[in-house]
């Protein structure tokens, strides 16, 4: 489709060095047969690179008894939610507009960005920061969540945000008097079709959480934050500083059924 869609517009048309259609097309082609032939041998990572469906009966069968699926679509500018459980699925349209979404989500983020000015700005205004801040948790969850708050009724809920949403915290979302996670066990998904795999997997033999994490100016906080995380999990192992290495976390991560990373990230898109 790539190929076919270059050869049609006129400014490519007339452009003429090395671009190679007809090799375009055949990696294409090479691409689409390996993957067909790799899903056969590896479902879930072919997955994972390409877009797959699970069908409502299929999301269903994968989820616990105690569990609710949220998953979002945005289709143009309407956000709407499919709520799955055992006990049935519903879509629920026309939350609110992406327009909306993107208003709020850049409203908290607003708000949370003044924490970088520091301590004395924080406890000069914290009474201002802390109401500003509610009320856009409150008002993401009156437009996401409240609409389908009646087809929730179990004590978890795996959210699985689209688009613009995966900028927001659903389980700090606030219905005037609580937050989503006082109410709920929270947990986010991919997608259906992943959380099925990820059910489908085998309890950890070793249940021993894994905490990693290494510290510097960008983030001098991070030592302090391992240190608290040791002291609510004390049989966890615990790497920091320069022991905190990619060999390190692939090979202690095969057996951990927690994992916690705190430093930076790099997004790399292949």
């Amino acid at each position: 489709l790539t190929s076919h869609y270059m050869r049609t517009r006129p400014e490519i048309q007339n452009y003429s060095p090395a671009a190679n259609f007809e090799d375009i097309e055949l990696k294409e082609h090479e691409l689409a047969q390996s993957l067909r032939e790799f899903r056969s041998r590896d479902p879930e990572y072919v997955s994972l690179q390409r877009a797959s469906t699970a069908s409502i009966q299929e999301v269903q069968a994968s989820l616990p008894a105690d569990s609710t699926l949220v998953e979002y679509f945005i289709e143009g500018d309407e956000v709407m939610a499919f709520v799955i459980s055992k006990s049935g699925a519903r879509i629920v349209r026309h939350l609110c507009s992406i327009a909306q979404v993107k208003y709020l989500q850049e409203g908290l983020r607003f708000q949370l960005d003044k924490f970088v000015l520091g301590p004395d700005y924080v406890r000069q205004h914290f009474d201002r920061l802390l109401t500003s801040t509610k009320q856009h948790l409150r008002d993401l969850y009156l437009n996401l969540i409240k609409p389908a708050a009646r087809f929730i009724d179990t004590a978890h809920v795996i959210v699985v945000p689209h688009g613009r949403t995966h900028y927001l915290p659903f389980h700090a979302f606030l219905d005037g008097e609580e937050y989503m996670i006082d109410r709920h066990t929270m947990s986010y998904a991919a997608s259906g079709s992943v959380l099925g795999y990820c059910m489908a997997k085998t309890e950890v033999a070793s249940k021993s959480p894994l905490i990693m994490g290494a510290a510097d100016e960008a983030a001098p906080l991070v030592e302090q934050e391992l240190e608290q995380l040791e002291s609510l999990f004390p049989g966890a192992r615990l790497f920091k500083g320069e022991k905190a290495t990619r060999r390190t976390f692939f090979r202690e991560a095969e057996e951990a059924d927690f994992i916690h990373v705190a430093g930076h990230r790099i997004f790399r898109p292949e």
